[in-house]
């Protein structure tokens, strides 16, 4: 399995930083009538894993109300060591897989695909991490009645936050290619191959009319006037994403059927059919959602400040926005410190949370797919969160044009200022038996919180309450944030340090610096020692 590396168009490395290997192996859970699944196999692979701590295989591990306690503690003392696997919860995944028609004892057996996407075994073809949506540029363009930002108008802003971006330049040893210039270059040469419509990545480039016009915002009387406006740029983005994936699909089918793969789904061999054209038993498309703490901080922003409190003014909140919050940094730091904010079990915020998750949910849900079957919502995107910022603007949560967007379904790194728990309940809110194709939470501990036995099972306890309480999954990095910073600066040393960047892990020294940073400042849960 780990000789096993996907190849990826370099235009894509911005958002799969890694990048993910992607095979994954499932231990744990129940069997197909809801029995305790968990054996000596089960152990044998544990243990294994913990002694290689290699990036791959994707180790996935659920859990269930009867779960041996000794096999939890056995996982718990595998995490804090440094081995890098994710929890899941059948509690919500199975009730989610029957949410999408999978009859009951397949969906007790299901396994993990990928990062975190929850499928039958050996009868789906689930296309689970078939694209993304980035909802934090829905909630702008609802704030900018369908506009967005003026890429050429700025064009330097654009170049300089790709310049990390880098990828190698053929025939020019140690030299190196911005981004944006092989952007450039693979735009060039499909046009030479198909009819690129110009005009339309103009009107893109210039922000121009990209959403549907749902209101000058500076007319909303409440702030369910700036969530409906929301939920139709959600719904627009949603259906030209199922657009885009017809034609993808349909591509796929006539150009790239997969027989062997097919020979070993069910019901291809019986219906005489690809798993692209449809013969697998299940099929589904995942596309998921990216920006959520974003759009749920803003919202809950809005809401206190401009239409409970009247403290600011929706004309001034949208200027500040266009000018990036120049000469109104007062405003900012209100936004900042006088709103609610999710991750830290806020019922305010959290909520709002919900229901962005259950609008994109709900929106995704409708469409049909190439093949047949429906899609199915995921809330994660691999590295996409730090690209995706680059081409959003400010937001009303205090967030500044291009900084990154929240990951998963985890908090605004930083804001999250009451502990794992307070995490951990906020989060539990989201309705996960809709997020059908899996979300995913990352926690950062110090490894100081985690010596001895008696922190060993607090551990535990912690993650049978996220688990209790209806969360669907939960990934740990037990690492410090000074062990990080040594492995950038010496990385020949540290050649062996895995972190979890997604629903993947990685070794933390061929990630990109940007990713790298982004491990490094997610916030650390520690005591003082």
């Amino acid at each position: 399995m780990s000789e096993v590396v996907n190849v990826l168009d370099t235009v894509l490395l911005s958002v799969t930083s890694g990048p993910p290997i992607a095979q994954s192996l499932t231990i744990g859970g129940t069997d197909a009538t809801g029995a305790d699944a968990t054996n000596d196999l089960t152990r044998l692979f544990l243990e294994a894993f913990d002694r290689i701590r290699t990036v791959s295989p994707n180790l996935a591990v659920r859990f269930h109300e009867n779960t041996p306690p000794e096999f939890t503690l056995k996982v718990m003392d595998a995490v804090r060591r440094g081995a890098m696997m994710a929890l899941f919860n059948d509690a919500v995944i199975v009730p989610g897989m029957e949410h999408k028609a999978v009859p009951l004892g397949e969906a007790r057996d299901y396994a993990i695909v990928g990062c975190v996407e929850p499928t039958t075994t050996g009868g789906t073809f689930a296309s689970t991490d078939s694209n993304l949506v980035n909802i934090a540029r829905c909630l702008e363009l609802a704030l900018y009645n369908g506009d967005g930002l003026d890429f050429l108008a700025d064009w330097k802003y654009l170049a300089r936050r790709m310049g990390p971006y880098t990828l190698p330049r053929r025939g020019a040893p140690g030299g190196r290619w911005p981004h944006y210039k092989m952007l450039l270059r693979y735009f060039a040469g499909m046009g030479r191959r198909l009819r690129i419509p110009y005009r339309e990545l103009y009107t893109m480039f210039r922000g121009r009319g990209i959403g549907p016009r749902t209101g000058d915002p500076r007319g909303f009387k409440s702030i369910d006037d700036l969530i409906s406006a929301y939920r139709k740029q959600v719904a627009h983005a949603v259906a030209r994403m199922g657009e885009a994936m017809q034609y993808c699909d349909r591509a796929l089918a006539e150009l790239k059927p997969t027989p062997f793969i097919s020979s070993t789904i069910d019901d291809c061999v019986e219906r005489g059919q690809d798993v692209t054209w449809g013969g697998a038993r299940h099929n589904f498309t995942g596309p998921q959602a990216v920006g959520l703490a974003d759009v749920a901080d803003s919202l809950a922003a809005v809401k206190k400040l401009v239409f409970d409190e009247g403290k600011v003014r929706m004309e001034e909140l949208a200027a500040a926005l266009t000018n990036n919050f120049a000469g109104a940094e007062p405003l900012r730091q209100m936004l900042l410190t006088r709103a609610p904010k999710y991750g830290n079990d806020d019922d305010e915020a959290d909520q709002m949370a919900k229901k962005a998750a259950a609008i994109y949910c709900e929106e995704v849900s409708r469409l049909t797919n190439y093949r047949g079957g429906k899609y199915a919502p995921g809330i994660y995107g691999m590295s996409a969160h730090l690209a995706f910022g680059i081409f959003t603007g400010a937001t009303p949560d205090g967030r500044k044009k291009g900084e990154p967007l929240a990951a998963g379904v985890s908090p605004r790194r930083g804001r999250e200022l009451k502990g794992p728990t307070a995490v951990m309940s906020s989060v539990s809110k989201v309705d996960s038996v809709k997020v059908t194709n899996g979300y995913v939470l990352n926690m950062t501990f110090d490894p100081a919180l985690m010596a001895g036995d008696r922190n060993l099972e607090k551990f535990a306890a912690l993650n049978r309450a996220f688990f209790k309480q209806g969360g669907l999954h939960v990934q740990h990095n037990v690492v410090s944030a000074n062990q990080l910073r040594k492995a950038q600066q010496d990385p020949e040393n540290y050649a062996g340090l895995v972190v979890r960047v997604a629903g993947y892990s990685a070794l933390f020294t061929q990630l990109d610096r940007v990713t790298q940073d982004d491990i490094i400042l997610r916030t650390a849960h520690g005591c003082d020692r």
